[in-house]
């Protein structure tokens, strides 16, 4: 595994979300914290949902749809 760089830090606002993409494939950054940033699928795993459009609350991400809610830190 490698580093991949996406972005720059402060593009990416403290409570804020950023899809950016990788090797063709699309990941939700989301800075929960001044030090904290974490990647994941910006689809849901059940329906295929844009996490994209979710809403950031701390460590937690709520899909747009149905308010499914994921910890970004497991």
């Amino acid at each position: 595994m490698s580093w991949v760089k996406t972005t720059r830090l402060d593009e990416v606002p403290v409570g804020a979300t950023r899809v950016v993409a990788v090797d063709g494939e699309s990941l939700l950054l989301s800075r929960t914290s001044a030090d904290a940033v974490h990647a994941i699928e910006t689809c849901r795993s059940h329906d295929a949902g844009p996490l994209g459009q979710g809403t950031l609350d701390g460590d937690v991400l709520q899909s747009p749809r149905h308010a499914a809610r994921f910890d970004l830190t497991s």
